[in-house]
């Protein structure tokens, strides 16, 4: 069960926790607090995603896959951090937030800092900057650059050999 809500619509200091009950690791479930921030400078990062909560659960059920031991994890674009803070409880594990925004690594310190007692032995949990995406977007931008330039030149080689052919 997830419990804990928080306004929607304007906030400027607000928070969740979460209780995972009845997992077979559980003896006694801890609360897994995470804060969150204002929508201002936050992007899409200053909710919960449903996305992230089914991940967490998925991680916690039978069907989850087997991680191996010590296992290292990015999470990109965390956010608030539910899924990776989550999975540092769960496992002797590297795990690695990633956000882009400073405010989002702001929050997402502040809530690894706050769950530290909740990681396992030998888990650890760091914070990094990452913009991804962008080194993708300019080659994605090169390459349409260089299929334009390569149909152009086809385009003016066909019309060339059509004057060829059928001059005026």
């Amino acid at each position: 069960t997830v419990h804990g809500e928080w306004p929607r619509s304007s906030f400027s200091d607000a928070g969740l926790s979460f209780r995972f009950e009845g997992a077979a690791e559980d003896t006694e479930p801890q609360e897994l607090k995470l804060q969150l921030t204002g929508f201002d400078g936050a992007g899409v990062g200053h909710q919960i995603w449903n996305s992230a909560i089914v991940l967490a659960l998925l991680m916690r059920s039978s069907t989850a896959p087997p991680l191996p031991p010590r296992p290292r994890i990015l999470e990109l674009g965390a956010g608030v951090g539910l899924p990776g803070l989550d999975l540092a409880r769960l496992h002797d594990s590297v795990v690695t937030l990633s956000d882009a925004r400073s405010k989002l690594l702001r929050l997402l310190e502040h809530n690894a800092e706050a769950n530290a007692a909740c990681r396992g032995d030998g888990a650890s949990v760091e914070v990094r900057e990452l913009t991804w995406g962008d080194g993708n977007e300019t080659l994605a931008a090169a390459a349409a650059a260089a299929e334009q330039q390569q149909q152009q030149q086809e385009n003016a080689a066909a019309a060339e050999a059509e004057s060829v052919c059928h001059p005026k």
